[in-house]
């Protein structure tokens, strides 16, 4: 075991000294230490734990529409129709896919989250790969404009690049990144804006190279 608790080792001899340490001193006192030792561990610990109750996504958007969305919230009825998963507010959990869609914008990416338990009170259809489900489902969205469909949220793979306009009529996949739509007002209610960070335009990204760096696998899967 890890780490060190009232100073000793936690390991066999650590626990020998813990041991040799009642025969001169109370229970309480040195139980008491010990636990007192251990309370910055139990913080972290606590963090962490609240950190897997959330899930974190990222919306790439003009420093304008940023503004926008802290001062008056996100609103449904700004998004466009005939989009991959119909109208609504799109974010993605793909950190660097953030970063490229604020770059084109010369813009900010914007930091959500939301309790895995709010998720699970929705309505949720999470596409876990390029299934002929998937893009059938988003074939219907971008050309026809089909009749919205009843979810609260829709999770999955995001085609983009050249063949784009190829896939719509029926062709080959085209590259894929991830997307993570929200269409309802019960949906927008569950997500938390944690903070921003500026995008420098065709730049690096400025102010999140700790924060957004890196490949940010794309990744799909179950709430």
């Amino acid at each position: 075991m890890g780490g060190t608790i009232g100073g000793l080792a936690a390991g066999q001899g650590g626990w020998e000294a813990i041991g040799s340490g009642l025969q001169s001193a109370s229970v309480g006192a040195v139980v008491g230490g010990v636990l007192g030792a251990a309370a910055p561990l139990i913080a972290r610990a606590g963090q962490a734990l609240r950190g897997i109750r959330h899930r974190h996504f990222y919306h790439g958007t003009s420093r304008e529409g940023a503004a926008g969305i802290r001062r008056s919230g996100i609103d449904l009825g700004r998004s466009r129709t005939k989009l991959d998963f119909g109208k609504g507010f799109y974010t993605t959990t793909n950190k660097a896919q953030a970063v490229r869609w604020a770059d084109r914008r010369g813009g900010e990416v914007l930091i959500f989250r939301a309790a895995k338990s709010a998720l699970r009170r929705l309505s949720v259809k999470t596409f876990s790969q390029a299934s002929p489900e998937w893009a059938a489902f988003v074939r219907a969205q971008r050309v026809s404009g089909a009749t919205m469909h009843g979810y609260d949220v829709v999770s999955g793979p995001m085609p983009k690049g050249p063949g784009f306009g190829a896939f719509l009529r029926g062709g080959a996949l085209p590259q894929l990144g991830q997307q993570t739509s929200w269409h309802t007002l019960p949906a927008i209610e569950s997500l938390e804006l944690l903070s921003s960070a500026s995008v420098t335009p065709v730049a690096t990204p400025s102010g999140i190279a700790g924060y957004l760096s890196g490949a940010g696998a794309a990744t799909w899967g179950e709430w």
